[in-house]
């Protein structure tokens, strides 16, 4: 809860970054960050506690931003969770390199996305 609360504090002041987070039975399972750009969404934080996660929380969190903007979705990512956005119908590229890491570059188009 400590780190949704900084999470969130980093967000205020900036009208394009938002934050919002997936709660069942009052505990807050996921939390996604995003900015808003002209055009798409860049999620710049996407997390579901380790015990939830394979029950499609990120994916349903994805898609609400998709129909509330109706925009292409971008992200970027690492190794460890780029096969996380496949399934959800990002096209990925490894066009960046940050701290000698390999990053993967992800979009959604503005179409549905597939499921998982």
């Amino acid at each position: 809860m400590i780190a949704l609360l900084k999470r969130r504090r980093r967000y205020r002041g900036n009208d394009a970054q938002e934050i919002y987070g997936w709660i069942e039975n009052d505990v807050v399972l996921g939390v996604c960050g995003y900015t808003i750009h002209s055009g798409k969404v860049e999620i710049t934080n996407i997390s579901v506690i380790e015990n939830e996660r394979e029950r499609g929380i990120g994916k349903a969190m994805i898609t609400s931003l998709f129909d509330k903007y109706k925009v292409s979705i971008e992200a970027e990512t690492d190794d460890d969770a780029v096969d996380f956005y496949r399934k959800c119908g990002f096209i990925t590229t490894t066009t960046l390199q940050k701290h000698g890491v390999r990053r993967w570059k992800c979009i959604i188009p503005i179409t549905p996305m597939k499921e998982i």
